[in-house]
């Protein structure tokens, strides 16, 4: 099975990069579950890879949560931001992560289990990844962001 990759350019000319890819630690692909949806699920902005999404028990796929976070990425992106923008949030006692107030994503007890870290501490992590990622783009410049892809 190859990993697919998609790439969609999103308001202000910033270009996000999504697709299922596998753990690059484990180098593999991501898992199926038993529908032949994707597992796991990882969201990137630019080439700066922010989250592995997990699938819920019993709910949504690591790839259907990817569509609903870049849904919420797109949004927020589409007005002016700046890396401070991210924040970190418990709400209604889970870990969520907040762009410009809008909840972005929560990170589940499946997120924190895949990578052996707490709910907080992947938190942090997917929070500086995202603000990494936002240091790397320019809304104003989107030739810039796209040729990172080898697309103009």
């Amino acid at each position: 099975m190859r990993a697919s990759r998609l790439t969609i350019l999103v308001g202000a000319g910033t270009a996000v990069l999504l697709g299922l890819m596998g753990s690059a630690q484990a180098g593999t692909f991501p898992t199926l579950g038993d529908d032949g949806a994707a597992a796991s699920a990882v969201l990137q902005l630019g080439a700066v890879p922010i989250a592995t999404l997990q699938a819920l028990p019993g709910g949504a796929s690591g790839a259907e949560r990817l569509v609903v976070v870049q849904r919420r990425l797109k949004a927020a992106l589409d007005k002016p931001w700046q890396e401070g923008d991210v924040q970190i949030v418990q709400l209604n006692g889970e870990t969520a992560i907040q762009l410009k107030g809008q909840h972005l994503l929560t990170v589940c007890e499946a997120d924190a289990g895949a990578q052996n870290m707490t709910a907080g501490a992947l938190a942090e992590q997917w929070a500086e990844n995202l603000r990494g990622a936002l240091r790397t783009i320019t809304p104003a410049e989107p030739t810039a962001a796209l040729a990172k892809f080898g697309e103009t």
